[in-house]
């Protein structure tokens, strides 16, 4: 039986970040000049703000909840088949080979259906957190911009997007972006 899964809020995301940071952070130490050394980069961890934030709970949710409700659509498909299939290989010797034949094509059928069913309902299921990662991040972003204004910093970035950064100095914002988000 499929289950969906919860995946990290940018896992989809996560590579085309990590593209643009690169090429952002190449075209920065490229230049040599006074910009590079005037460029200041943080990151916020923008899972811990979908999890810890009142209103990334609340997204969390609404989320959950139609996760809950599709699976439950999915699972009675797939019951439905399970047991038509069980009931086909118990009447299996009381019935003619061509009889098999052909109910067994319908459930393979029936089968594909349900196989199709799941892959719209995972995708409805990415656009819905999609959408809800989208009102975060807008509700997200005046104060995302007001501590980049007042710190003096030129890029923020997802932390799924940084291959690597040293977090003792200070360039980690998530605990006060998630502060202000409360």
């Amino acid at each position: 039986m499929h289950r969906f899964l919860s995946r990290p809020i940018h896992h989809s995301t996560a590579i085309a970040f990590l593209g643009i940071a690169m090429v952002i952070v190449g075209m920065v130490t490229a230049d040599a000049g006074p910009v590079a050394g005037n460029t200041k980069i943080a990151f916020i961890n923008l899972e811990s703000t979908l999890l810890q934030t009142p209103v990334g709970k609340r997204a969390q949710k609404q989320f959950e909840q139609a996760l809950k409700k599709r699976q439950g659509e999915l699972d009675k498909k797939q019951e439905g088949f399970q047991q038509q299939l069980e009931q086909l290989e118990k009447q299996k010797s009381v019935i003619t080979p061509d009889a098999y034949k052909k109910r067994r094509q319908e459930l393979e059928q029936q089968y594909v259906e349900v196989q199709k069913l799941y892959m719209k309902l995972e995708k409805e299921l990415a656009g819905e957190r999609a959408k809800l990662i989208q009102d975060i991040l807008k509700k997200a972003e005046p104060v995302i911009i007001d501590i980049a204004k007042q710190e003096g910093i030129s890029m923020i970035f997802d932390r799924q997007a940084v291959l690597w950064a040293d977090d003792g100095r200070g360039l980690d914002l998530t605990d006060r972006v998630n502060a202000r988000m409360n």
